[in-house]
């Protein structure tokens, strides 16, 4: 599935200078998982990225969490810091590859996508 490039000049994942777990690097996309975060979904995300024209041209970031409680996953991706929050007409965009993520990657296990902050903090 071709996502719609606005979506990626919109979402700008950022490399991290401080500890967010551990990292998995594919081509120039780094993904930081903390504890509990089975390191195959991580690989298949890098995988999904890349097989999707998602990687960009230079070094890029996003973290995948694992929340037991909720028996699933969640990729936080850095909104471009010139938004204050998601613009409306990329909401579906969004939603469209959370869906696609989900079904790819994740199976039966609960997933979603997160927006952040440069620290990986969930806008609200």
């Amino acid at each position: 599935m071709k996502f719609s490039t606005f979506i990626l000049l919109s979402l700008l994942f950022i490399s991290c200078q401080t500890s967010f777990g551990d990292k998995y690097t594919i081509e120039n996309f780094e993904i930081f998982y903390g504890e509990g975060v089975d390191r195959e979904y991580v690989r298949k995300t890098g995988i999904y990225f890349r097989d999707h024209g998602l990687l960009q041209d230079h070094k890029h970031s996003a973290q995948l969490l694992y929340d037991p409680s909720k028996a699933g996953y969640e990729l936080r991706l850095v909104l471009n810091p010139e938004y204050e929050s998601l613009p409306g007409e990329m909401i579906k965009d969004l939603l469209l590859l959370e869906e696609d993520m989900k079904h790819a990657i994740f199976g039966d296990l609960n997933f979603i996508l997160v927006v952040c902050d440069k620290n990986f903090n969930p806008i609200k």
